[in-house]
């Protein structure tokens, strides 16, 4: 059809789906978000939010809205401390690390994390 489309597959921890879902329809009626022409909730048990652009919109400049004005994009602060009575090589220490993140979902966040 010759028309672009965001899809977003990933949110950010803690975020819910049809709160942005919901915030993104109504950026695109308040005619904020004005180079959308289509959103869809695609979602299964997978993350699936399609967001259709207009001719000749530049998605970089549609992408940058969503990020400032939704939580599509949001940081939260971590506290990894750990009480042992022995001190951590580097990898046991790299070792808990990854386990937070399977347990937390870090890898999600953070896409260079490369959780084993």
């Amino acid at each position: 059809s010759g028309k672009q489309q965001l899809v977003i597959t990933h949110l950010p921890y803690n975020t819910n789906r049809a709160t942005l879902v919901t915030r993104i329809a109504d950026l695109v009626k308040e005619k904020i978000l004005d180079g959308v022409s289509d959103l869809r909730d695609e979602s299964t048990e997978q993350t699936r939010i399609v967001i259709e652009l207009k001719l000749g919109e530049i998605e970089r400049v549609t992408i940058n809205k969503i990020y400032k004005l939704t939580a599509l994009e949001s940081s939260f602060g971590v506290i990894l401390l750990t009480i042992e009575s022995t001190c951590l090589n580097v990898v046991d220490f790299f070792s808990s690390i990854t386990n937070l993140a399977k347990v937390y979902g870090l890898e999600t966040i953070f896409p260079s994390f490369n959780a084993a």
